[in-house]
């Protein structure tokens, strides 16, 4: 039904539909954004691992340490951190010898 154009106050009463969902700030990230973040946030985690005061070097690492860390590195697909760490404990276990 159509408003007629004598009606000057039927829009004024009804007002604007309310919108559905959660209210936009302007603030949204795309998807490669918060992808870029969530990984930000996991190599920020396994940092906080590997010692308290910071990143520390595998070769001065505990063996628990190297341990721990090259699981949390496999878990994450970090080639490249998992094999520093492995290369650590090949190298260690190679000296008991």
């Amino acid at each position: 039904m159509a408003k007629q154009h004598e009606d000057t106050k039927t829009l004024d009463m009804l007002g604007e539909p309310k919108r559905r969902g959660r209210p936009a700030t302007g603030n949204a990230m795309n998807a490669a954004e918060r992808k870029r973040a969530q990984r930000m946030r996991d190599r920020h985690a396994f940092k906080a691992i590997e010692g308290e005061s910071g990143k520390k070097e595998p070769q001065d690492m505990s063996v628990t340490a190297l341990i721990e860390n090259l699981q949390h590195a496999v878990s994450k697909g970090w080639a490249i951190d998992a094999r520093e760490l492995a290369d650590e404990l090949v190298k260690r276990a190679e000296q008991k010898r």
